[in-house]
């Protein structure tokens, strides 16, 4: 899973893009029948000079998950495209409009989408671990992935970022488990 590229001009839209594969990356690798790599692998091919099928074949993956997202005021679009690596033909196509209140039924949507194209049979454990969400306040996930993007640097200063807004993120949502775990990560990086 890419980092969805970002149509418009504003950080926030490279951090929204980070966070949305980050979101699909999370939902999508508790489940057996699928190897996803974390984000942290994925991260660097954030940006439009990135060539999915190229990035595809140095990860060393069957199929690759890229899309473009967009936010205007309180709307949000994403367009995603699931294509194997090995011949380069779409399994996947669709456009999610939604507001950006909706922004965790797109990641639901896109990660049930991904698994009915793929033709996996999911257990009762496996359908239940998808529909986990880790929040539902969309302030606390704004501030997880601005945290989210410094995490990614490994540096001194982008750490001591991310663990600033991880706390916002947590203050926002006190039940945001993930947000409390990759702060205590950047900590132990520190």
């Amino acid at each position: 899973v890419l980092p969805f590229e970002p149509l418009g001009q504003d950080m926030n839209d490279e951090l929204l893009g980070l966070g949305m594969a980050d979101a699909i990356i999370g939902r999508m690798s508790n489940l057996k029948q699928l190897a996803v790599l974390p984000t942290s692998a994925v991260s660097k091919y954030k940006g439009s000079a990135s060539d999915p099928l190229a990035a595809g074949r140095a990860l060393g993956v069957d199929a690759i998950l890229s899309g473009t997202i967009q936010r205007s005021d309180d709307r949000i679009r994403a367009t995603v495209q699931l294509v194997r690596v090995a011949s380069g033909h779409t399994v996947w196509s669709e456009k999610f409009d939604e507001t950006f209140t909706g922004i965790f039924d797109i990641q639901d949507t896109i990660s049930d989408k991904v698994v009915q194209s793929l033709a996996l049979n999911l257990t009762a454990a496996e359908q239940k671990q998808l529909a986990k969400r880790y929040t539902t306040n969309t302030g606390a996930y704004d501030e997880y992935m601005i945290a989210l993007y410094f995490w990614n640097t490994r540096a001194k200063e982008g750490l001591e970022k991310a663990i600033d807004h991880f706390g916002r993120a947590t203050e926002k949502d006190p039940n945001f488990a993930l947000a409390y775990a990759l702060m205590a990560d950047c900590y132990y990086l520190q």
